[in-house]
């Protein structure tokens, strides 16, 4: 990086760099000035960069982040239940047992998991189900709309925003 202050010959070339279309960190890389000093350079010369491209793609990258969010809390759901069925099902444990003989290992069948077990088992759900409420809250707004809720009603002209609440909350 170049130390010292910043030359007339410099700021020219920001502005020619600029007019190139050349990038904030792309000027600062040729010439050897950090981007904040360039950002200074721009704005003292009264220049800009356009963002909507930037702005486009944090938007598109907002709503790929939601559909994995969603997908994820889906998955999660499923996972609750699936953790859930196990509470009444069949319970298996092998215990070793001592005999004259030796040791012998003794398989019990349980009609369903002992209360360890069970307890286990529910707090798991637990977690998952606030772990996937966690996810769904992330994306509804402040009116309560899911984010991709608000983004239908806002296209369809407000048409959407009577379905989507009459629905209820997304789980």
């Amino acid at each position: 990086m170049a130390d010292g202050p910043v030359t007339d010959a410099e700021r020219d070339r920001v502005a020619e760099l600029h007019a190139e279309g050349k990038s904030r960190a792309q000027i600062a890389r040729e010439l050897g000035r950090s981007p904040n000093t360039i950002g200074r350079i721009a704005a003292a010369l009264g220049l800009s960069w356009d963002r909507t491209g930037t702005a486009e793609a944090t938007r598109a990258r907002q709503v790929d982040l939601a559909a994995r969010r969603a997908e994820l809390a889906r998955l999660l759901l499923e996972d609750a239940f699936r953790i859930r069925g196990r509470f009444f099902t069949e319970y298996t444990e092998q215990r070793a047992v001592g005999s004259p003989d030796g040791v012998e290992v003794v398989t019990i069948v349980h009609s369903e998991p002992p209360a360890a077990e069970l307890r286990n088992l529910v707090t798991s759900v637990a977690v998952v189900v606030d772990k996937h409420l966690a996810l769904v809250k992330v994306d509804v707004d402040s009116t309560g709309k899911a984010a991709v809720d608000a983004w239908l009603a806002d296209m369809l002209g407000g048409a959407a925003g009577s379905a989507a609440e009459q629905a209820g909350p997304p789980v």
